[in-house]
């Protein structure tokens, strides 16, 4: 697929940071919402330009919602995230089947042609996009609640 690596990089941050709520008793939903602002925020620190979060789309060849769209150089990179609790079995990238990413690469290319002439995308690549890259961003919050979550980023899948 275009835009792929012949290798993956995971770059892994362990956090032992004491977390400032007790997400134990979160529901799935919101642990999966703050999952997504974690991992914005990582990748906004990591130099990422973010450029759009939960875009859906809804069409005949394909339905489903990208959760980060981003920009490092000039690369475009969707970014699927994925949080789990510790224990719970299954790491949060095994979520991501071959069905998944195919369903997100036509995804990336439905919000490409529907962004292309969009200004912050043209400002911020004035010469277009080199690649695109799919990555996924797996957080893993501990049972206890009170660390906050493992991140791992998993690129170029």
């Amino acid at each position: 697929m275009a835009g792929t690596s012949p290798h993956l990089e995971i770059e892994h941050y362990l956090t032992q940071f004491p977390s400032a709520v007790d997400h134990s008793t979160w529901s799935t939903g919101r642990l999966g919402r703050e999952g997504e602002e974690i991992a914005a925020a990582y990748l906004s620190a990591c130099g990422y330009h973010v450029l759009d979060r939960n875009w859906r789309w809804r069409g005949p060849d394909v339905r489903g919602e990208l959760d980060i769209v981003a920009l490092a150089s000039d690369l475009l990179i969707t970014v699927e995230v994925k949080a789990r609790r510790a224990g719970t079995g299954g790491r949060p990238f095994d979520a991501v089947t071959d069905a998944k990413r195919a369903r997100l690469w036509k995804l990336t290319n439905r919000w490409l042609a529907e962004h292309r002439l969009d200004p912050t995308l043209r400002h911020h690549l004035p010469r277009g996009v080199r690649g695109i890259r799919l990555d996924v961003i797996g957080l893993l919050f501990p049972p206890d609640g009170r660390i906050e979550p493992a991140i791992d980023h998993l690129q170029a899948v």
